[in-house]
């Protein structure tokens, strides 16, 4: 295609050179390539913004632990869920009266959402212009992103008499969507190990942890704390402001006698 191209702007070496300079940039062009994927209308980050802010909102706190985030973010999905239930039911009861009376769209009424109903009509609309106006070759870049039957599949189910089928619609469009249940014995795991720990305290606790010095003393001896000795008395067992030491009220400075016989 860029060797038809360049042959048939030969004569025209401005025109031919200011697309050479676009193609050595054309993965840049999104569209060109993201027309031809399902989308389905996503095509920027504003909708994951979006959801990441209305969780921060619900969140109301930037600290916290993790049980604390996880038992309000499994709240914010719960609500989210409640939400699109109530979208759910609406748009069964809700049809508009141009769609619904409107034989194309007997088999999927009620049944996919409204939004796709309403692209799906434009189409319909853009079909019936295609008998006094003429249509163009299909691109399918609005069924391949979309997952919604354009205006070229509409045009051949219209001549034909037919309904749109279920099928002609991608399933994220379906407002119920049925689907194998996976058996509880696939969905089972082993329990999770308990991790001892070496602390002596839980995470909450006051209870100060021990000091480098202490840790080693007790591995390396035999784990039998030593007994206290007094620094006034030179007796085990107390130490100097300890009530059973006979120097504790002795005064400052003074000779430190023996015990007493």
């Amino acid at each position: 295609m860029v060797e038809a191209l360049s042959a048939a702007l030969s004569g025209l070496p401005q025109v031919q050179e200011y697309i050479n300079n676009l193609l050595e940039w054309r993965e840049h062009y999104v569209s060109a390539w993201t027309d031809k994927h399902l989308h389905l209308n996503s095509t920027s980050s504003s909708r994951v913004e979006g959801a990441h802010h209305s969780f921060k909102k619900f969140l109301n706190s930037s600290v916290g632990d993790l049980p604390l985030l996880g038992r309000r973010l499994h709240d914010h999905f719960v609500l989210q869920q409640v939400g699109i239930y109530h979208v759910i039911d609406n748009d069964r009861r809700s049809i508009s009266v141009r769609i619904g009376a409107l034989s194309l769209f007997a088999e999927v009424r009620g049944n996919i959402s409204s939004y796709a109903m309403n692209l799906a009509y434009e189409q319909m609309s853009i079909a019936n212009r295609f008998k006094t106006l003429g249509s163009a070759p299909c691109s399918s870049n609005f069924s391949a992103s979309m997952g919604i039957p354009c205006a070229h599949q509409i045009e051949a189910y219209l001549d034909d008499g037919l309904p749109l089928p279920m099928d002609s619609f991608n399933k994220q469009w379906w407002l119920e969507l049925r689907t194998e249940q996976t058996p509880i014995s696939q969905r089972m795991v082993a329990p999770a190990r308990r991790v001892t720990s070496t602390r002596i305290n839980s995470i909450t606790g006051t209870q100060r942890l021990p000091s480098a010095f202490e840790r080693a003393e007790a591995e390396g001896g035999t784990g039998v704390r030593r007994a206290i000795t007094c620094s006034q008395c030179g007796q085990a067992g107390h130490n100097s402001r300890n009530l059973n030491c006979p120097y504790r009220y002795s005064q400052a400075g003074g000779d430190q006698a023996g015990p007493s016989s």
